[in-house]
């Protein structure tokens, strides 16, 4: 009997991977090509039956099926994995902190397609950075060179700055929860942006300032205390 729709592991789509219940001395033999790592084929029934055929196998049920789907199982390998590996070789080779480092890729973000059965952790090969553009390149692979993909991008220094979480008025003192510390680039927070959420509790806003606005050190002082 001709199965349902079928997900594919490998290269090759076997008689059993198609017909439910082939004999065992015909289960292995190969009949199609699957699609593409992620992607999805059909085939016509009328192909399958014609394959089994010739392999001596007749009467096949095919349901009323015209066509059945076949997926290819792939294991995604998306942006943040990727960005990981070009980290982790920006720290071996060029001896980078990665906590402090952001790529933004060039495009859309990346996705590595690798066998669905290829475990492991993906490294980046023949990596490239150039400090003075701060532009990177390499091959992110999997296994020996199994998978891989070559992307390229620009490295971000980060800095955690304190941001303001709601619009202060002139004079309105900072209480908890009015600053929250993000990641920001380097190159777009001012050199005295305030580095802590803390060093900022309970001062009072020199100037009326905007939700969203990185915090910097003159924004804030502390209360006048005026005794009479």
């Amino acid at each position: 009997r001709l199965r349902g729709d079928v997900t594919a592991r490998g290269d090759v789509l076997t008689l059993a991977d198609l017909v439910e219940g082939a004999p065992a001395s015909l289960a292995g033999r190969p009949l199609f090509r699957a699609p593409a790592l992620g992607a999805t084929g059909t085939i016509q029934s009328r192909r399958i039956v014609d394959a089994a055929t010739a392999l001596g196998l007749t009467g096949l049920e095919t349901g009323g099926r015209m066509q059945i789907a076949v997926q290819r199982a792939a294991r995604r390998i998306g942006p943040p994995e990727i960005e990981a590996a070009l980290k982790r070789g920006l720290e071996t080779g060029y001896g980078l902190a990665p906590a402090n480092l952001s790529i933004r890729f060039d495009g859309e973000g990346p996705t590595l397609l690798a066998p669905a059965d290829l475990a492991g952790q993906a490294a980046a090969l023949d990596l490239t950075y150039d400090p003075r553009s701060r532009r990177i390149a390499g091959l992110v692979s999997l296994g020996e060179r199994q998978a891989s993909l070559r992307v390229s991008g620009v490295v971000l220094e980060m800095r955690q700055v304190a941001v303001l979480t709601r619009s202060l008025d002139r004079g309105e003192t900072v209480k908890d929860g009015d600053l929250a510390m993000e990641r920001r680039p380097r190159e777009t927070v001012p050199t005295d942006a305030q580095a802590s959420a803390s060093a900022a509790a309970n001062e009072v806003a020199q100037h009326a300032l905007a939700a969203g606005t990185v915090l910097r050190l003159g924004d804030t002082a502390p209360p006048e205390l005026v005794v009479r």
